[in-house]
Order: C-alpha cells, then sequence, then structure tokens
C-alpha cells in the first residue's frame, strides 16, 4: 500500500471510531491507539444519498468486532433506543435501505462472498451499486 493510502486509510479509521464514540458511546477498547492492521476493522462500502435529499451524507462504513469495543461510561452518545439486535434478518427491522445494504454486505464479507467493494448511490431516485475491484 502506498504511503498516501496508508494515512488516507488511517484518517478514515480514526474518523470511523470517533464517529462510533459519539454517536453510539462505544470507544477502542485498548488503551494505545489502534494499530489499522490489528483492528480487525471491515471496510463494507460507500453510499451517497441524491442530491435532492433533505438529508445528505456521503458515508463509508465499516465493522469491526465488539470485542473490540467498549462502553464509554461518559458519553451518552446521540442515538435513541440504542440496542443489539439480531442483524440476520435486516428486512425485520425498520431500517433504511443503505443500512440493510450495508449489513447484507457485511454478512457477504463474513462468508467470503464478496464481488468488490460497493460504491450505492441513487441515480432518478432509483439505487445503484456500482463495485470497483478490491486492491
Amino acid at each position: 500500500m502506498a504511503a498516501r493510502d496508508v494515512l488516507h486509510a488511517s484518517a478514515l479509521l480514526r474518523a470511523a471510531l470517533r464517529e462510533a464514540q459519539e454517536e453510539s458511546g462505544w470507544r477502542w477498547a485498548d488503551a494505545s491507539p489502534p494499530n489499522l492492521d490489528a483492528t480487525g476493522l471491515r471496510y463494507l462500502g460507500r453510499a451517497i444519498t441524491p442530491a435532492q435529499s433533505p438529508r445528505r451524507f456521503h458515508a463509508r462504513f465499516f465493522a469491526v468486532p465488539h470485542t473490540r469495543m467498549q462502553q464509554d461510561p461518559h458519553v451518552d452518545g446521540e442515538l435513541l433506543d440504542l440496542r443489539w439486535v439480531d442483524a440476520r434478518n435486516p428486512q425485520r427491522l425498520p431500517i433504511i435501505d443503505v443500512t440493510e445494504f450495508m449489513l447484507a454486505e457485511l454478512h457477504r464479507a463474513l462468508a467470503s462472498e464478496r464481488e468488490g467493494l460497493p460504491l450505492l448511490s441513487y441515480v432518478n431516485d432509483r439505487v445503484r451499486v456500482r463495485r470497483r475491484p478490491f486492491a
């Protein structure tokens, strides 16, 4: 991996961990800063909302083993009704299509059935998924 790519990946890792703590109150369990190769972090993909959407985001989605994280007792988090649920059947959960897609992508990753890294976007209010090969 080129030095620039390592810096970008490290920045994304720090941002993902910071967001996890801010949004949910879960933080990295080890006292030392995480090493990208030792985190168990999986990059799931990117999603971009349509330009006309009132709620806009351009997000990258990651998954990390829950054993690497711990609840921070000093942070309440921004999410309401935060709880563990069985994500093996996401169509039974009240979640948006992007979250459902990324959960399915996680299941594909865990089963080693991925066909590339996805970018989910919207064209004329229709979901479009493009995949690029793994590096």
